[in-house]
């Protein structure tokens, strides 16, 4: 993304990795401010400006462009003054092992061991150059290898003649203090511009008698740089389960669970289970008054903080996608096993297994829960309960607890032998009270059905 904002809008590193939310003004076309924020303090007074889309993006760039900023929707909320690229870039050594990596990826791609970041902004820079001064109303000619934007002028100066004003917009877009530096160190096509006014028989002579030792880089041949399309390939899911709860997030602010699924990587068909499994658990749970709402109004009870502290907990968060189910869960089979007051119930083997597996993989301690058993608890769900290491968080005596009662094929028949694991109230924790304990193990159950 810093290079993408480098080579289509002119921007420096810094200011690139300093960009927070409410700097980037639209969508996929975006208007950016260039000003000094929290998060970093601009080179000099005049890089402070206002950048339009000049260009047009390629489908790779608006798909990453839409990544980036679903992301940081997801991971902020409604926080504008958050960092636009996560909050991993902040500070002089951060941008620094950034642009290392950046570079790397550029020399490698291009086959150009010289390449920087800054020279995607010299490219931007002779574009814009190109398409300002050497654009006339008849001839619409690039001196470059790629197409002039005829309407750039009116773009940046508000109007498609030329004038003494041209240059000094060229300077302001870049954040330069004159045109001086502009022209002097960012203009890379002066000389093909002087071509259109010198005589080809003076230039015939003049190549024909070279001097010793001088590369006529005219004569040069160039290799075309291919970057491998696996670099590009956006067609493998993402598993997290932090992705699969900013997707939660993201839905609780109302946004379209598609585009949020696309900008996260997450299948589509995921999605689609994610916000039904939300939607029965938040639906079921609430007041029969409150029913009608939609899903993000049934979410508002959880804080901007919350939101933030379960993402971060379930970043770390691990799913193993070797472990041999006996039969693979889904988020939607979640959702089948909440009670109304969101307990989790048990009664299948592969109930028991689903828990126990996700309780290992949440490092969940004695203290963290309980579950309670109904008295006619069967032989086979006690073996189950021991095979699945839940046997420790049984609680047998002075348990005065309503278990919730289960309803299956459809709402026809009732379970009365049951198992049923209760949270405890954790202040402080991520995981602090069955709210956020559905929308994580919802989150984990779709990164199972995934790996």
């Amino acid at each position: 993304m810093v290079l993408l904002l480098a080579y289509r809008y002119g921007l420096r590193a810094a200011e690139a990795a300093g960009l927070v939310r409410g700097d980037w003004v639209g969508d996929v076309r975006p208007l950016l401010l260039i000003r000094n924020n929290v998060i970093r303090r601009l080179k000099t007074s005049s890089g402070r400006r206002l950048v339009p889309t000049l260009f047009e993006h390629t489908a790779v760039e608006n798909n990453l462009i839409k990544r980036v900023l679903v992301t940081a929707e997801a991971n902020s909320g409604g926080d504008m003054a958050a960092p636009l690229l996560g909050g991993q870039i902040r500070g002089p050594r951060a941008v620094g092992r950034m642009r290392l990596i950046v570079i790397q990826a550029l020399r490698w791609a291009t086959g150009n061991p010289a390449l920087v970041i800054h020279s995607a902004r010299h490219s931007f820079a002779t574009r814009v150059l190109d398409s300002m001064v050497c654009v006339d109303a008849a001839v619409h000619r690039s001196h470059l290898d790629v197409p002039v934007t005829a309407t750039m002028r009116v773009q940046v100066l508000g109007s498609a003649h030329q004038s003494r004003r041209t240059l000094w917009g060229v300077a302001r877009l870049l954040g330069h203090a004159s045109p001086i530096t502009s022209v002097g160190s960012y203009s890379h096509v002066v000389d093909r511009w002087l071509d259109d006014y010198v005589d080809h028989n003076v230039l015939r002579r003049a190549r024909a008698a070279l001097i010793e030792g001088v590369y006529d880089l005219d004569a040069q041949t160039t290799r075309a740089a291919k970057l491998d399309a696996y670099l590009l390939d956006d067609s493998r899911p993402n598993v997290s389960v932090g992705s699969l709860v900013r997707l939660a997030r993201l839905v609780s602010r109302g946004a379209d669970h598609h585009r949020s699924a696309i900008g996260l990587g997450v299948p589509s068909e995921i999605s689609d289970e994610m916000r039904s499994a939300l939607e029965s658990a938040f639906r079921g749970s609430a007041k029969r008054s409150e029913r009608s709402k939609s899903l993000p109004e049934l979410m508002t009870s959880v804080t901007e903080l919350q939101w933030e502290s379960l993402i971060e907990f379930a970043d770390e968060v691990q799913v193993d996608p070797n472990h041999p189910w006996g039969k693979v869960p889904t988020a939607s089979d979640f959702a089948g096993l909440l009670g109304p007051q969101r307990h989790i119930v048990m009664w299948r083997e592969e109930h028991f297994e689903w828990i126990g597996r996700l309780v290992k993989s949440l490092h969940l301690q004695e203290t963290d829960f309980v579950v309670f058993t109904t008295s006619g608890l069967t032989r086979d769900q006690e073996i189950w309960i021991e095979e699945y290491c839940l046997s420790q968080f049984v609680v047998t005596e002075g348990s005065e607890a309503q278990l919730d009662t289960v309803w299956t094929e459809r709402g026809r028949t009732m379970v009365v032998e049951r198992a049923v694991l209760v949270l405890s109230r954790r202040k402080g924790h991520a995981v602090s009270n069955r709210i956020l304990l559905t929308v994580l193990a919802i989150a984990w159950f779709a990164a199972v059905s995934i790996g």
